[in-house]
This record gives C-alpha cells, structure tokens and sequence, in this order.
C-alpha cells in the first residue's frame, strides 16, 4: 500500500506541474534560441581559459568548466568508475532536509531565521520528489525519506492546495491565471507552507 500511495502521489504532483508549466510557458522561436547560442559563443570565445575541451570516450568534444572534472570526462565510463566518482563527489551529494523535513532548493550563508529575500530556500515538489526516490534507496535515510513523503503529502492538504485540486478535478480547463494551478513552490520556512511570492 506504502508503494503504490507514494506512486500515486508522484503521478498526481507530476501531472498538475506539467500542467501548470505548460500553460504558462513562452514558446521559445528559433531566433531566440539562435540569440542564446550566438551569446553563449560569444562569451565562450572571450573566455577561453574558462574551460577546456575534452574528448570523451563516445568521441564527442566536451567543455569542461570544472578542472576536476577533466579526467572524469575522459575515462570511460563503467561501474567501478560511476562508483570512484560518487566516493569523490561524495560530501557535494549529500541533501540535507530542514527541520520540517524538507529540502531547500539551494542553501545559502545565512541565519536560519532570517528571510532570504532571493527564495533559494522555497521548496519545490518536483525536486522534493527526486530527492525522497534517493533517499529511499539508502537504508540509513529511510526514516527521513518517509518524513519528506509525508510533509509534501501534508503540503497538499493544506486549505489552498485542496481548493485548487478540487476546482480543476470538478472543471479541468485551461485556467486563465496560472496561480489557480495547485502551486509547485513554496515556503521552506514556513510551518504553514506559504506560497512564496516574488515582489
């Protein structure tokens, strides 16, 4: 029953995201996308000790940003080198969880209980999710894997979340504003989960 809740959860959040994306998301044009890749070269070329060009093993040339990361690209890539390469990035893997047993979307050198004006601390339920599948997966985590679980399944029962699913369960539309989805983000440091707005 565990198993097949927590996948059922997984499917709802992912949907209603995707949907909730999709309907907001701009159309990006070729000429757009020609801008990006022409500032990005142009930037590449005004910086070229930024990085260096690696062939992979599969032939392909690889700019690596990270010097660290040069000899890592150039080894072919087995179990014994996947598993050398998660005991070197070890320590840079590890997520923590806040004391409502969240994980926060990237930490910052702040007081705790100080307001991060920029919201890297919000919470975002996609990410929540990845991060419950690997924590799960580690026995020692197990514990904080289902503490997660369930705090992402306390944030859709909170009033506003409940409201919003069950006005698109009973007129699945195309909603005007974006904002009437179920939300995606929110507060990490909030006891009530608020919604995080930008100002």
């Amino acid at each position: 029953m565990k198993f097949k809740l927590s996948w059922l959860l997984v499917l709802i959040i992912s949907a209603l995201a995707i949907a909730a994306c999709s309907h907001g998301l701009k159309k990006v044009t070729s000429s757009e996308e020609q801008k990006r890749w022409s500032l990005t070269t142009a930037y590449l070329k005004e910086h070229p000790t930024s990085y260096q060009i690696v062939k992979a093993p599969e032939g392909a040339e690889v700019r690596v940003f990270h010097p660290e990361m040069v000899k890592w690209i150039a080894m072919p890539a087995n179990a014994k080198w996947a598993s050398d390469l998660l005991t070197t990035l070890g320590s840079n893997l590890n997520i923590g969880l806040n004391k409502y047993h969240l994980p926060p979307a990237a930490k910052r050198n702040i007081d705790e209980a100080a307001v991060d004006d920029t919201h890297y601390d919000a919470i975002w339920v996609r990410d929540s999710i990845w991060i419950y599948q690997a924590l799960k997966r580690n026995p020692e985590k197990k514990d904080e894997a289902l503490k997660l679980l369930l705090t992402i399944w306390d944030y859709f029962a909170t009033k506003a979340q409940k409201e919003r699913l069950l006005a698109l369960i009973e007129n699945p539309r195309p909603l005007a504003d974006p904002m009437e989805f179920p939300h995606i983000r929110f507060n990490g440091n909030s006891s009530e989960m608020d919604d995080v707005f930008i100002d």
